[in-house]
């Protein structure tokens, strides 16, 4: 609540009104543009719309002044998706529980998170997908016409390089977009969860 009414109180005189223009202008309470720049009360509904219409900004700016700015965060999210090395998936749990801990506080904490998420959900299923062909026709009994693609050491090969593949490109491109602030660059990934 501290942080939206710093906003507004940011925001308000960079635009150099006084809080009763503001108050004026918005349509509300003297003593509620007070209580809300005090952090006593979050604006809600109208009152934010009319508060960010006279301000002449977008709600999620004054929303995106609450977030600070952790770098340091984003790249520990980004590098708990290694955790796969140790355990099966830790490369969707971690970043998962990591980003939910600290979703709408970090400045582009959410847009970072879900290009990792999709990139290592499309990673792990394609990595996966003869598990799954081989779980079919051993327990459910269907075989399929074409057979599987790989079969014992092909199979263990496979499931290396994937790992390998992932473990350098995460490392990589994790270094990359701390050091030169590009943001996050993982390629091409189905879009599980939308920006």
């Amino acid at each position: 609540m501290k942080e939206l009414g710093n906003s507004i109180s940011q925001i308000r005189k960079s635009k150099g009104l006084s809080q009763e223009e503001l108050a004026e202008s918005a349509q509300i309470n003297l003593r509620t543009v007070q209580r809300i720049e005090s952090g006593e009360t979050e604006p809600h509904g109208n009152t934010l719309k009319n508060i960010c219409r006279v301000l002449e900004v977008h709600i999620e700016e004054v929303l995106e002044y609450t977030k600070e700015k952790n770098n340091n965060y984003i790249a520990a999210v980004h590098f708990s998706s290694l955790t796969f090395v140790l355990f099966p998936l830790g490369n969707i749990i971690f970043p998962l529980i990591l980003w939910l801990a600290k979703k709408g506080t970090i400045i582009n904490l959410s847009y970072y998170s879900k290009k990792l998420l999709n990139f290592q959900l499309t990673w792990t299923i394609i990595t996966y997908w003869p598990f799954a062909f081989m779980f079919i026709q051993s327990v459910l009994h269907i075989h399929f016409p074409f057979g599987l693609p790989f079969r014992g050491t092909k199979f263990i090969l496979f499931i290396a390089v994937m790992y390998g593949l992932n473990l350098i490109y995460t490392i990589i491109a994790g270094i990359i977009s701390i050091k030169s602030g590009r943001g996050n660059l993982y390629p091409v990934a189905i879009p599980f969860m939308r920006k």
